[in-house]
């Protein structure tokens, strides 16, 4: 697939190979094959473009604006405004109800970030994106954007228990990533927040992702981003493999197994 092409999925198109080559634009210049060998599951990778717009198309700080302007866009459910330091650790600043435009640019300028839970509900591009790759992987895909202010940072350190993928499409972020404490680098719940004398060792990643980049973080292993001093930073997260283990699908069956044995036993 050529630099920067999009793939425009149809009904009539055959959607294993459409995947297939989205999840090539999302992960370009890298190879899948190499990609799926090497560092999935296994270990987080900086994918550089050296092309400042090539995810620009995917979402902005405007989409976003207009999506809190004309959307009834609610606090803890649609959209979570947070910030971080030492001293506080990672404080959530949602009020009940409506996330009502004034309130959320006021906590932003105020150094808040704002992290939107569910924007494929509201933006077709993101929405596209989430389902093509979600036939790629096989399993449920979903996504949050996250826009930061200058000189900021939104979350502490932390482990996920998914794979993400972290599309930056404005400004610049500083990422530190570290290898897991105890070597479970696949673990089946996200952990709690760090304070960063916690984490031992030199970061595995320690480096600015730019406009146009991608950095893939297996689950496991924790991260934390900062912006840097004078501009913002957009990113759009796409996360996969929640609770998509054997163990998961047999802690729903056998119990539900176990309840109707009786029925056909006696």
């Amino acid at each position: 697939m050529g630099e920067g092409e999009r793939v425009n999925l149809h009904p009539w198109s055959d959607s294993l190979k459409d995947s297939a080559r989205l999840f090539q634009w999302m992960i370009w210049p890298m190879d899948v094959e190499d990609f799926m060998l090497n560092y999935w599951e296994k270990k987080p990778i900086l994918i550089r473009r050296n092309k400042a717009d090539y995810n620009s198309s995917l979402f902005s700080t405007s989409q976003l604006a207009n999506i809190i302007q004309n959307n009834p866009v609610q606090f803890g459910v649609n959209l979570d405004v947070t910030s971080w330091d030492k001293q506080h650790g990672r404080q959530t600043h949602n009020e009940p109800g409506r996330a009502w435009p004034s309130k959320v640019w006021d906590l932003y300028n105020n150094g808040c970030s704002v992290r939107m839970l569910n924007p494929q509900t509201y933006s077709k591009t993101i929405w596209s994106l989430c389902a093509g790759l979600q036939e790629f992987f096989g399993c449920f895909t979903g996504s949050n954007s996250y826009l930061t202010p200058p000189s900021t940072t939104g979350f502490a350190p932390h482990y996920d228990d998914v794979e993400v993928f972290m599309v930056q499409t404005e400004g610049r972020k500083r990422w530190k990533v570290w290898k897991p404490f105890d070597n479970s680098h696949l673990p089946r719940t996200s952990s709690r927040n760090y304070h960063p004398n916690e984490i031992k060792g030199e970061p595995e990643i320690y480096e600015i992702v730019q406009p146009g980049d991608v950095l893939y973080v297996p689950r496991g292993w924790i991260h934390q981003g900062e912006c840097l001093c004078g501009e913002h930073s957009l990113h759009v997260t796409i996360s996969t493999y929640q609770k998509n283990a054997w163990c998961d699908l047999l802690e729903k069956i056998v119990p539900q197994a176990l309840c109707r044995a009786p029925i056909h036993c006696f």
